[in-house]
């Protein structure tokens, strides 16, 4: 009897690896693992994904990638056989496009939407990540910056920083900018922007 651990075991089983490291399966090595018989019958679930990723606004060519392969016929000729490189997005969309009938495919688009989400989860750490170590990048040009304006002769620091942000964010002030995006009086304006903000605030403490 298929179980759901084995179905999974069988599609890490076929999944390959681009030299960057990218997650892939061929369609060839997919039709079985949906319970399709024909290739035929399973190219009309690719054509109906290709499709609906396309009505996405998703790249076709990049998540379904046409390839040949050679196979064996009669008598030890080989011929070549249409294939494709299918994306983990691709493959989902086909699973989303399959026969649902099919206990094959109801496994398979439990096991493609789990595999969405934990990509999902990694990129927002992963943007959580960018963000903090470019917020410690600004701070560390906020203290280049003292230090070159103590060097200069400057006294009231807080003026001088605030002239910063009055020419960054068109003659408003820290505390004004702050008022205008709802920022409590407590919290640091660098800690509650995103990281396009925080990239145009490093680059004008940079400034020679």
């Amino acid at each position: 009897m298929l179980t759901y651990q084995s179905y999974v075991q069988g599609l890490e089983d076929k999944k390959r690896l681009t030299p960057n490291g990218a997650e892939y399966w061929m369609a060839r090595d997919l039709q079985p693992m949906l319970g399709y018989a024909s290739w035929e019958n399973f190219e009309s679930a690719i054509e109906r994904a290709r499709m609906a990723c396309e009505s996405a606004g998703g790249s076709t060519t990049h998540h379904f990638h046409a390839t040949t392969n050679m196979i064996t016929a009669g008598k030890g000729a080989q011929r070549e056989r249409a294939d494709l490189a299918l994306s983990r997005y691709a493959c989902y969309m086909i699973a989303m496009n399959a026969d649902s009938g099919k206990q094959e495919v109801g496994y398979a688009q439990t096991y493609f939407a789990i595999q969405a989400r934990r990509q999902e989860v990694q990129d927002q750490l992963a943007g959580t990540d960018r963000r903090l170590e470019l917020r410690d990048r600004v701070k560390s040009a906020n203290k280049n910056l003292t230090s070159a304006a103590k060097a200069a002769g400057v006294q009231k620091y807080g003026v001088f920083h605030d002239a910063g942000y009055k020419g960054m964010y068109g003659g408003i002030g820290k505390n004004g900018v702050q008022l205008l995006k709802g920022i409590p009086p407590n919290e640091d304006l660098l800690d509650c922007i995103g990281r396009a903000e925080l990239a145009a605030h490093e680059f004008r403490d940079s400034l020679p």
